[in-house]
């Protein structure tokens, strides 16, 4: 899974369409920018429309202690926080995804205990399945995530979480059709994430995506998230 992230850097034009129980939507357009520093990584995301939400950002840096490091900006605030570990279950610009999501998504985190489970299938794809077993002390909202990863592409198709009683909480669900290759990996450019306690659900599509782009490390410091792009 993480060979099939870019050696350095990456920028994906995302769109982020949430679905409300009674079938209300509201669509994001996003960029995510990703570079690996050091052998650890940078994400922010970048929200250009609709307008009221235009020039909010998140930021997330992992660092050498293994405790991420979380930021958001808001223009209606003019002003960026930092995220508490304990509010890393938050929601996301009002979509599915939480602060927290962001980063266990795109890998299996620095702090988890992985199990290699029986090898399964969704449809007529194989499928490893890994069961990580994530550390109550760490702040986070789940206590188990469980990895369907496609066994000849390496990305997961099924992501499931479960909350702290077992329950499971959200399901995030990736097209196998919408699968590229891009630069040394595979990109999934089409996912679901569904809250299975309110019955809400985000869709994410990678709209376009440039590998190995030349990223400044300015791009990911809490000072510039200010910034409009």
């Amino acid at each position: 899974m993480r060979a099939n992230l870019p050696a350095l850097s990456s920028v994906q034009t995302v769109s982020l369409r949430h679905v409300d129980r009674t079938g209300g939507e509201r669509t994001l357009e996003a960029k995510i920018f990703w570079k690996r520093a050091e052998g650890l990584s940078r994400v922010r995301i970048q929200v250009h429309a609709p307008p009221d939400d235009r020039g909010s950002a998140y930021l997330l840096r992992e660092n050498a202690t293994g405790d991420p490091e979380m930021f958001v900006y808001l223009p209606e605030l003019d002003k960026s926080r930092r995220i508490h570990p304990s509010g890393a279950s938050g929601a996301l610009f009002g979509t599915d995804f939480s602060y927290e999501d962001v980063g266990r998504i795109q890998d299996l985190g620095p702090d988890v205990r992985a199990e290699l489970l029986p090898e399964a299938s969704l449809g007529d794809i194989r499928v490893a399945v890994v069961a990580v077993t994530v550390p109550p002390e760490g702040g986070s909202s789940y206590s188990r995530i469980v990895y369907s990863v496609d066994a000849e592409r390496c990305v997961p198709l099924l992501i499931e979480f479960h909350d702290a009683g077992g329950a499971l909480l959200k399901r995030l669900t990736a097209d196998p059709a919408k699968v590229t290759r891009e630069g040394r990996g595979w990109l999934v450019r089409s996912v679901s994430l569904e809250d299975l306690k309110n019955e809400t659900r985000t869709d994410l599509v990678v709209e376009d995506i440039e590998v190995e782009a030349k990223l400044s490390e300015s791009l990911f410091s809490q000072a510039d998230l200010a910034r409009r792009r």
